[in-house]
């Protein structure tokens, strides 16, 4: 593997744990989420995606709505229901679109 490689797998296999040590708020959670989607592509190597999943388990931990709200907003291949008729259909953005 390429020193490049070897350096985003680093800073992937540690930036999850880091961020609950530094107890990072939302705002902060986001910005490493958003950096951190792009290795969740089919197009990246396994070892890559598996590392950023990882990132992805902690700010789980940290901010589960958050973060389950910006990974439907990317990748949602089901529709919600709502539990009841007098609520209103949930309209994610990203729903129907596959993983790349």
């Amino acid at each position: 593997h390429t020193l490049a490689f070897k350096l985003q797998l680093a800073v992937l296999e540690g930036l999850g744990s880091l961020c609950e040590k530094l107890d990072m708020g939302e705002s902060d959670l986001n910005k490493v989420a958003d950096a951190c989607l792009i290795y969740l592509s089919a197009k990246q190597p396994m070892k890559l995606q598996e590392a950023a999943q990882s990132v992805f388990l902690h700010l789980m931990h940290m901010d589960p709505d958050s973060t389950w709200l910006l990974l439907n907003e990317v990748c949602c291949p089901q529709q919600y229901e709502p539990p009841h008729a007098s609520l209103r259909p949930v309209k994610l953005s990203g729903m129907g679109r596959q993983r790349n």
